[in-house]
């Protein structure tokens, strides 16, 4: 009740106006500061009932909460204590192993350096050593094989193998009582020649693929060694 006469006092003191209409006077509107005062009575008991709440529930566990962590405060410190005079009473210890490890490492230094000496000297020689090799290994994979001259050996073993086919067939046909001079002798050596160049021409486009493929694979494995 005293907000609300607070509020109808300053309402009654500010007067609050509104246009009313098609009226060029101005009216006073009561209902919407009362209106207004309700809600801010309302919000009031709200905030009342949230204190009353905290005094009751909330602010008696923080003061727990607080004499709690007082009590603690004695035992904390303690701890640290302990712990600093534990770390103090390590600290010579320490630094005599901290010493003794130093005074190891210098005693070590001489043999580390003298085997990281050795360890290098063998690596330059074994790279001096391999360095012929490397060169052939690299010049053998750039150069690579001839490929024609693959094409071409293939080429003429096929041709071999086809070298006495003509007298094979010749025979063969005389068995047969095939004459040399007949149509049919002709045909048979048109095949047997149309079976040649198929057998040439195929041998050579193999051989030529193979030599291919194997320049490309030395030249990836001289890739995998740099």
């Amino acid at each position: 009740m005293i907000l609300r006469n607070n509020f109808d006092y300053l309402a009654n003191k500010k007067q609050l106006y509104f246009k009313g209409g098609g009226s060029s006077g101005d009216t006073y509107d009561a209902a919407y500061n009362a209106r207004m005062a309700t809600i801010a009575e309302a919000q009031q008991d709200m905030a009342e009932q949230y204190f009353d709440f905290w005094e009751s529930d909330y602010k008696p566990m923080e003061k727990e909460q607080i004499a709690a962590n007082r009590e603690m405060i004695p035992y904390e410190t303690g701890l640290q204590k302990e712990k600093i005079q534990a770390e103090r009473e390590l600290l010579p210890g320490q630094t005599a192993f901290t010493g003794e490890q130093i005074a190891a490492g210098r005693e070590l230094l001489p043999g580390q350096t003298a085997l990281a000496k050795l360890q290098m000297q063998d690596s330059t020689a074994a790279i001096n050593e391999r360095a012929p090799v490397r060169t052939a290994f690299y010049n053998e994979a750039l150069n690579g094989i001839d490929v024609e001259s693959r094409a071409n050996r293939a080429a003429a073993d096929a041709a071999h193998s086809f070298a006495d086919s003509n007298n094979i067939m010749r025979r063969n046909s005389a068995r047969m009582g095939v004459s040399p001079d007949s149509g049919r002798f002709t045909a048979m050596q048109n095949e047997n020649s149309l079976d040649r160049a198929k057998m040439i021409s195929g041998a050579k486009t193999q051989a030529r693929t193979l030599a291919e493929l194997e320049n490309f694979n030395r030249l990836q494995g001289a890739m995998g060694v740099v």
